[in-house]
This record gives structure tokens, C-alpha cells and sequence, in this order.
């Protein structure tokens, strides 16, 4: 049995394994805007760009944490239509300088985001924001810990 089961996996070999979605073009056909996904709009697409390179850039200390720029950027983005940007401005505000303001936006995000990603590093954020001794769950308003509560 093992012999049969061994020549049809070797007979199987040659024909490979694909990962790609049927009817999708050949890996190097694609563009930066077919990786993603056909129904993003340039718009969205370079938005994923900036608050991706700007989250990296964050997690790197390649600029400056302090800066309220970055911070105002990212909680802009936290409100975005798309999905993965909400996911990178979430996964960013845990690396900015610690702020009041981040609190709220997260604790929605993390509430009511559909997307379980951004969801995710939300949580991430507001735990590592509670690791460093920023943000206490004690301190939160009793609106905020019922978010919290609920989330879990």
C-alpha cells in the first residue's frame, strides 16, 4: 500500500502545485494592483502604500515615534473603507508616541470593525499600550471597559 501511495504522489509531482486563484494571471504578469485585488481602486491602493510605508517606517525607528503628524495620520486611517488600511493604521499606533486620543479609536476598532485583521492588532495595540503602563484598564472610563469586556 505504502509503494502504491508513494508512485501516485511521485506520478502527481510534475503537475506542481498552485496556490493561485483559478483564471488569475501568471505570477509574473501581476501588478502591485492585481497581488492586492482587481476591485481596488488606485486611490485605496496608494492609500495601502502610504500608511503601509509609513507603519513600517514606525516599527523601524526609521522616523520619529514623538511625532503627532504620524499620529494624526494613523488615526485618520483607522476610519478608512479599506480593510487593510485599517489593519496597517492599527498595527502602526502601537509603535507611535503614547496618546489620550489613540485610546477611543482603538477601543472602536476593536468593538466594531468587521474585519477580524484590524480587529486584532487594535488589541494588540491597546495590550502592549497597558504592557509599557500607558493605558490602565482600571484608569479607562466605565464605557471603556465595557468595550473591553465585550471584546473579549
Amino acid at each position: 500500500m505504502k509503494k502504491v501511495l508513494a508512485i501516485c504522489l511521485l506520478l502527481l509531482l510534475p503537475l506542481g502545485c498552485s496556490y493561485a486563484e483559478p483564471g488569475s494571471p501568471p505570477a509574473e504578469e501581476l501588478t502591485p494592483l492585481t497581488v492586492n485585488s482587481a476591485s481596488v481602486s488606485p486611490a485605496t491602493f496608494k492609500k495601502r502604500q502610504e500608511i503601509s510605508r509609513l507603519t513600517s517606517d514606525l516599527l523601524n525607528d526609521r522616523i520619529d515615534s514623538k511625532n503627532g503628524d504620524f499620529t494624526d495620520q494613523l488615526l485618520a486611517a483607522l476610519s478608512h473603507e479599506d480593510a487593510v488600511v485599517r489593519q496597517q493604521a492599527a498595527a502602526g499606533l502601537s509603535s507611535v508616541n503614547f496618546d489620550t486620543r489613540i485610546v477611543d479609536p482603538l477601543l472602536a476598532v476593536l468593538s466594531t470593525d468587521q474585519d477580524g485583521v484590524a480587529r486584532v492588532y487594535a488589541s494588540m495595540a491597546i495590550s502592549q499600550w497597558c504592557t509599557y503602563g500607558y493605558l490602565k484598564p482600571a484608569a479607562l472610563s466605565e464605557r471603556q471597559q465595557d468595550i473591553l469586556v465585550t471584546a473579549l
